[in-house]
């Protein structure tokens, strides 16, 4: 015999069902949740007292930033360059590449709230942007910024071993991400072949199958990325997924020399591009003009400081943006 469910009890059963699905299994996505403010000289390398609750390195020295920390791990001015958190006041950060070791990389790592279910497809996302600037002087980037699953849990640190390259992740990104002065999307769907219950977040791939690009500071000895808010999700609708063909049409200009004199030259700009605009460090505009490709942007004016270059099309639409020093 059939029992009928009423429409309160068949309500409630879907909201849960629906809940259920769109639940983000990362556990504090955004880095905000911490035990204490880091103080120094625990500061750098995600040591015991500066990580963010439910992360820890998974492979060498990733380090933790937050708005309550003092000069060196702060947001938006840090050791690595600048950059305001793309949610709240926490972001982790780490070396995604280094010219001299072909298998180290600093990685994160965490446990998911609950195990994925082989043949069920997931959703998955972060929001990553390159280091600029900044102590060590970072004006290089490259690609594979991915986030891997796995069933065993690995503990990395300076005394560690570094966690295996497997040249291989569940979702990466396969161009290089340029873009200092905003967050990119990485994102990407996949159908789990097993019962993963951790999550690894940086460059899954060795040098030789990692690309690298310069913004004309030096040699590229390695690159550094912040990353934010990620999710893993069985519903579609459960993570930031982009929002799809303006996306696309979006692309940072990669800027020759950097830092620059006189002039400044855009290596890949939008065929699109109609117009450039100069933003100072309070986003105030210095200078605006139009532009053809392959004209150099003349910056011999404005003072020396940072700034950030737009590119806009006819009706002056952003179509990418990077930031810049005038010596």
């Amino acid at each position: 015999m059939k029992t009928a469910l009423s429409p309160t009890l068949l309500c409630a059963l879907c909201c849960a069902t629906l809940g259920a699905s769109a639940q983000n299994l990362v556990e504090n996505p955004g880095f905000e949740q911490i035990d204490d403010c880091p103080v120094f000289p625990d500061l750098l390398g995600y040591g015991e007292a500066s990580t963010p609750t439910g992360w820890w390195s998974w492979s060498d020295t990733p380090d933790y930033f937050n708005s309550c920390i003092d000069t060196l791990c702060s947001v938006p001015g840090n050791l690595m360059g600048f950059q305001p958190a793309y949610a709240g006041a926490g972001y982790s950060g780490f070396f995604s590449y280094y010219a001299n070791a072909q298998q180290t990389r600093d990685m994160i790592g965490t446990e998911l709230s609950a195990p994925l279910q082989p043949g069920v497809t997931y959703y998955a996302s972060m929001r990553v942007s390159p280091a600029f600037g900044g102590f060590y002087n970072i004006g290089a980037f490259s690609d594979h910024m991915g986030l891997l699953f796995t069933m065993e849990r690995h503990d990395g640190g300076i005394s560690t071993p570094s966690f295996p390259l497997r040249n291989h992740a569940q979702v990466w990104q396969d161009s290089i991400i340029t873009d200092t002065s905003g967050w990119s999307l990485v994102r990407g769907s996949f159908v789990a072949d097993s019962a993963y219950q951790y999550l690894a977040i940086g460059n899954h791939f060795d040098n030789v199958h990692t690309d690298t690009l310069q913004s004309g500071i030096g040699f590229i000895y390695y690159t550094y990325y912040f990353v934010d808010e990620v999710c893993v999700s069985a519903d579609p609708n459960g993570c930031d997924m982009g929002i799809g063909m303006d996306e696309a049409r979006t692309s940072a200009p990669v800027l020759v020399p950097n830092p620059a004199g006189n002039d400044v030259r855009i290596l890949n700009a939008s065929p699109d591009a109609a117009r450039y605009r100069l933003l100072d460090a309070l986003g105030r505009n210095t200078a605006s003009a139009t532009w053809r490709f392959g004209d150099a942007v003349d910056v011999s004016n404005i003072a020396p400081g940072a700034y950030v270059l737009q590119l806009l099309d006819r009706q002056n639409g952003v179509l990418g943006s990077s930031r810049f020093v005038k010596e």
